[in-house]
């Protein structure tokens, strides 16, 4: 950590910020520790409040405090929305601070990042995204990214980091898993610091109350105090009046998006925002197309957008840059502006919601107490109130519980005003209605360790840690094209992602129209046409490969489509009836696209590059950046040596004819008389399917007297992993090339395989010895799972120094690319 003098803390956060903080943002930040629950009414600041009491204790205070700070924060949030803005607040302070070329900021939220921060554990960084993609990665089962990246990211989020829950009366089953996830870096052990706080206005600590994590004492919760009740600033914004109102119709009505339309546009009131919150996309999509019309028939000159969470980048950061930014402006949204967006709109019309939501929209108007006739209107369901005959209580008040639906309402009746300081003593006794979460258990986490996919290439599936079953996505993107032999697949840029519900790509896979009129049910079926053709990289055959079945489906998979299969539009976003009967635009990407040699089992994305590498002068490369790591990490000088051990065999292996063949078969030019890792030439072919240098490493350190060693089993595992593609378990894969005689093989390594002389380590060559594979004593997996299952080490701190070996090696292969 780079020194910087002790500065108070008021200081730096009014140089970061040009106000004053607040008294419960001091008190936060000047603390022994975090508390573990934040309770804050909307507008009181508390993302600054958080991010800047981290950096504050990270940079500027005492060393003791310094040093018990964790190096990440990993702010994390229920919707794409609020990443951006929150990322871009973030940046601000740093650059104010003079500290942005020190401290990262990356965001996680879907397609893999353009920045190397994974690359770096040992700088402070500042971590925000979705819960879909943090809470993914942190168990081990990343959505959106490479698999042999997983472990890495597993191990970057659970150990030495300081995790923020920030709105989690939006992130349903995410806060059971986030408590269960601190209580389990408590029972394994991590390396450094970790902990967790959960932030909104309305936090019920029992929600934290799961299997292994108990609730949260009093003493660990924290408030608004009359102090901070009493500062100007904060006075106004928590007396500003909000008058409410009931509309005029209910959900539902034929006449409700024409009647909504007109009130939104007739009495919005220029120079000011006018914001309409509605529950589904369906209905926002809706309102927004008559909100249009009405413009147009009123020819008014007014800026408008819709928003919701099926927009691709560019599209959606357009749309929320008008909502947040300007002046005369009308936006129709779903629940994503709900919560930690920063606007204060003059009128704001809600579709009724549970109340912790409504007290969030509440929150949208009137932020800061600058109007003086500011007014809410609240839409009714009808099924809350008569029968509906034409719709069933579920779909009217979906995504939401008919009962919480209930229950929000009998607290409207007879409210006229819904400021902060109206609502203190509304809504005390609100219980939510009880849902079942899928909790999940010590023996899943541990299991989750393991990133083997089963024979049929399928995985364990986390989606019903993250989010409730109903509310999953997928990721498409459009390209031209698809289907040609010519097409050349490259992993998508975040740009060109669209989430989408994971029931809409199953549905359109299953979709099929007739080739025939409609036959009688007695009548033999005709074979029915597929609409709509996803596809997806299969990274074990390095191919694209057609989904035929909508039960492969899961949450965070990358589905491509071809651009005339249709479904978005820019202004509209992702649009089931859209599907096949528009041309979505092909986007390239900032990037061009990400290389997809990183997700193919067989490459290694760094073993071509602009120059031919020796095995010896690259060994020494990846020992001295474990030495650098190991020493500005501050390890314990046990792991510093099992590291560096393992830096010194790691790529002995690739001492193998099969590697040097490859090698060769695209460089001819390299000496057969040395021993090389990498090359200049592209395009090199493996005789052997599946082939991994790293087994054949581990294999050789384990025969050669390693049983002398201290962490023996250790050095041998991080040998094996260093590429996140051969860990815990030792088997063959489908498609390998099998040796004669009946041998033993496994990812493309036989037994009885020869390596040559390579001094010092192996002054005679050795035969390899694949008895390994076999189960029982002495077992490669009977090593592995007492090294995960070890009380000093854990499956933390096991993924934590498989990372810092990893990285080491990025590094090296890095700066020899370079020179």
């Amino acid at each position: 950590m780079k020194e910087k003098p002790r500065r108070d803390f008021c200081v730096v956060f009014e140089n970061a910020t040009g106000f004053k903080p607040f008294s419960y943002q001091v008190r936060l930040a000047e603390s022994e520790s975090f508390p573990k629950i934040l309770n804050a009414p909307t507008g009181s600041g508390k993302t600054e409040a958080v991010i800047l009491a981290w950096l504050w204790k990270r940079r500027f205070a005492d060393e003791k405090t310094r040093a018990d700070t964790p190096r990440r924060i990993v702010y994390c949030l229920p919707m794409r929305v609020l990443v951006e803005q929150t990322a871009e607040r973030a940046r601000k302070c740093l650059e104010k601070l003079d500290l942005k070329a020190e401290i990262a900021v990356t965001v996680l939220m879907g397609g893999e990042d353009a920045d190397d921060w994974d690359g770096h554990p040992e700088r402070d960084t500042i971590i925000i995204g979705t819960q879909d993609m943090l809470l993914s990665r942190a168990l081990n089962r990343g959505y959106g990214m490479s698999r042999y990246r997983w472990p890495v990211h597993y191990a970057l989020l659970n150990n030495d980091c300081f995790w923020v829950m920030d709105e989690i009366q939006l992130m349903g089953v995410g806060v059971e898993t986030s408590a269960q996830l601190q209580a389990f870096r408590g029972k394994f052990g991590c390396s450094g610091n970790t902990m967790t706080l959960w932030m909104s206005a309305t936090v019920d600590k029992n929600r934290l109350s799961t299997f292994d994590h108990p609730a949260p004492e009093e003493s660990t919760i924290r408030a608004l105090g009359s102090e901070d009740e009493s500062q100007i600033v904060l006075k106004k914004r928590l007396s500003a009046r909000k008058q409410l109102k009931k509309f005029d119709a209910y959900i539902g009505d034929e006449d409700y998006y024409s009647k909504l339309a007109k009130d939104i546009v007739g009495n919005h009131r220029e120079g000011t925002l006018s914001l309409a919150i509605v529950n589904t996309v369906e209905r926002a999509r809706k309102v927004y197309r008559e909100v249009e019309k009405e413009i147009k028939a009123a020819k008014k000159n007014v800026l408008h957008a819709l928003i919701h969470s099926r927009f691709r980048q560019n599209d959606r950061e357009e749309n929320v840059a008008l909502l947040v930014g300007g002046e005369d402006r009308i936006v129709v949204a779903t629940q994503v502006v709900e919560a930690g967006v920063d606007v204060s709109a003059a009128r704001l019309f809600t579709e009724l919601s549970p109340w912790p939501s409504l007290v969030q929209r509440f929150g949208r108007c009137n932020r800061y107490g600058e109007f003086d006739d500011a007014e809410i209107l609240w839409i009714d369901s009808p099924t809350n109130e008569r029968n509906d005959e034409k719709k069933s209580k579920q779909d009217l008040n979906a995504p939401y519980d008919p009962a919480e639906m209930d229950s929000a309402k009998k607290l409207l009746v007879g409210l006229e005003d819904v400021g902060i300081n109206s609502l203190k003593t509304v809504g005390q006794n609100y219980l939510p209605s009880p849902t079942e979460h899928q909790v999940i258990r010590k023996r899943d986490m541990v299991d989750l360790f393991d990133t083997t996919p089963d024979l049929t290439g399928n995985d364990l599936d986390v989606s019903r840690y993250i989010r409730e079953s109903n509310d999953t996505d997928v990721q498409v993107f459009w390209k031209k094209n698809v289907g040609e032999a010519k097409f050349d697949y490259k992993m998508p840029a975040r740009e060109e992602l669209c989430s989408i519900p994971i029931g809409d790509a199953k549905k359109l896979l299953g979709k099929t129209e007739d080739n025939e009129n409609e036959e009688k049910e007695s009548a033999p079926r005709k074979r029915k046409k597929q609409a709509v053709s996803f596809r997806r990289w299969n990274p074990r055959d390095k191919q694209l490969e057609e989904i035929r079945d909508a039960n492969s489906i899961v949450p965070g998979q990358v589905l491509l489509l071809d651009c005339t299969a249709g479904g978005y539009d820019e202004k509209t976003g992702w649009d089931l009836e859209l599907v096949s009967k528009n041309v979505v635009e092909e986007l390239d990407g900032n990037d061009g696209g990400k290389e997809v040699e990183e997700d193919s089992y067989d490459s290694d994305r760094l073993t071509c590059v602009n120059r031919d590498v020796l095995l010896n002068q690259h060994t020494r490369d990846v020992e001295d950046e474990v030495s650098q790591l190991s020493n500005e990490l501050e390890l314990e000088k046990s792991i510093a040596n099992a590291l560096n051990t393992a830096a010194e065999w790691h790529d002995i292996g690739k001492s193998h004819d099969v590697f040097q063949k490859m090698l060769r078969s695209s460089n001819s030019a390299l000496a057969t008389n040395q021993l090389w890792v990498k090359s200049k030439q592209k395009g090199g072919s493996y005789e052997r399917k599946h082939f991994r240098h790293e087994l054949a490493s581990a294999l050789a350190y384990l025969q050669n007297n390693a049983g002398n060693q201290a962490n023996a089993n250790l050095i041998a595992y991080l040998i094996a992993a260093h590429h996140g593609k051969v860990r815990l378990l030792l088997r063959s894969l489908p498609g390998e090339k099998k040796p004669p005689n009946e041998k033993p093989y496994a990812r493309g390594v036989w037994d009885g395989d020869e390596l040559p002389q390579v001094p010092p380590l192996l002054p005679h060559g050795i035969k390899l010895d694949l008895s390994f594979m076999e189960l029982g004593e002495g077992s490669w997996l009977e090593r592995t799972l007492n090294l995960r299952n070890s009380p000093a080490i854990g499956p933390f701190r096991l993924a934590y120094y498989e990372m810092l070996l990893r990285i080491a090696d990025w590094r090296a292969s890095k700066k020899e690319a370079e020179e």
